[in-house]
C-alpha cells in the first residue's frame, strides 16, 4: 500500500497541463478557506447543486481555528478538531 499526503493552498495546484490530479484524490482535509469557488466545492465534495455549494462555501469560510472538514471517499464530511503543535509537545 502506498499513501501520499499532498498539501496546497489552492486546489488549482493539482492541475498540470492536461492532468488534473485532484480527480484521483478520494479523501480531503479542508481547513478554513477565505476564498473558495464553486468548482472547488464540486471537486472536493462532489456537489452539483448550487444551494449545497453555497452552504459548503459558507461552512469552509466560517471554520473556527483548529477545526477542519474531513471528506471521506464517499464524499461524506465530518467536522474534526485539529491538533495544534503545542498539544503534540504536551502529549510527548
Amino acid at each position: 500500500m502506498v499513501n501520499n499526503i499532498l498539501s496546497t493552498q489552492d486546489i488549482t495546484h493539482f492541475k498540470i497541463g492536461e492532468n488534473v490530479y485532484s480527480a484521483y484524490i478520494l479523501s480531503w482535509i479542508v481547513h478554513r478557506v477565505g476564498q473558495i469557488k464553486n468548482q472547488d466545492i464540486k471537486s472536493i465534495f462532489n456537489k452539483d447543486d448550487k444551494a449545497d455549494q453555497v452552504q459548503l462555501m459558507k461552512t469552509t469560510r466560517e471554520l473556527v481555528k483548529h477545526y477542519s472538514l474531513y471528506v471521506d471517499g464517499d464524499k461524506k464530511f465530518t467536522k474534526i478538531k485539529d491538533k495544534a503543535f503545542w498539544e503534540l509537545l504536551k502529549d510527548a
